[in-house]
């Protein structure tokens, strides 16, 4: 186990759970934020996937599509001298290495529910992706949805931590083997 990896695992928790936590609390919106922390999520990904890119690889988004596939995306893997097509940030389908989903806390459904629900996003992704390897990653998650995620997703699936926010656990080599995925998908 890299350490240095290890403690950046902890920083990209740490940064995202302290930055929200500095939000302002509106009573009456209890999810008013999530959208933004959302976003802290994913550009706070990017940066740390950007650090690790060798040779032609960059990470970009949050808010991308592929040529030809309707779903959005939080983190594509790019040529570096690719652009997008188009405003709404479409690369070329043959530019596009990795998909990455990035969730700050993973899934929201119901636990029973959660597993067959990401089973058919997946069906339709596949079919969508056509060959392009799609990796899902989360800050955090609960130990049963991790299970279920893992059912679906198999090695695919990264999960930084688990745990309450009060009793934080962070799950050993979770980053450092996102960051093996990448480069052995992108090489």
């Amino acid at each position: 186990m890299n350490e240095r990896l290890q403690r950046e695992q902890k920083e990209i928790v740490d940064y995202v759970n302290r930055e929200k936590q500095n939000l302002p609390q509106l009573k009456n919106r209890k999810r008013a934020w999530n959208k933004y922390v959302g976003n802290l999520a994913n550009t706070t990904i990017i940066h740390h996937l950007n650090i690790h890119m060798v040779g032609d690889s960059v990470a970009v988004g949050p808010s991308i599509f592929i040529e030809g596939v309707p779903t959005e995306f939080d983190v594509l893997l790019v040529k570096k001298k690719a652009g997008p097509l188009t405003q709404i940030n479409a690369y070329p389908r043959p530019s596009v290495k990795v998909a990455i989903e990035v969730k700050e806390r993973g899934l929201f459904d119901k636990k029973i529910e959660a597993e067959e629900k990401l089973r058919r996003k997946l069906e339709i992704l596949n079919h969508d992706l056509q060959g392009i390897p799609y990796l899902y990653i989360t800050l955090h998650e609960s130990e049963t949805l991790i299970r279920a995620t893992k059912r679906v997703l198999g090695r695919n699936a990264f999960f930084l931590s688990t745990g309450s926010n009060r009793n934080l656990e962070i799950i050993t080599g979770e980053w450092e083997r996102f960051l093996q995925t990448v480069q052995s998908i992108i090489q």
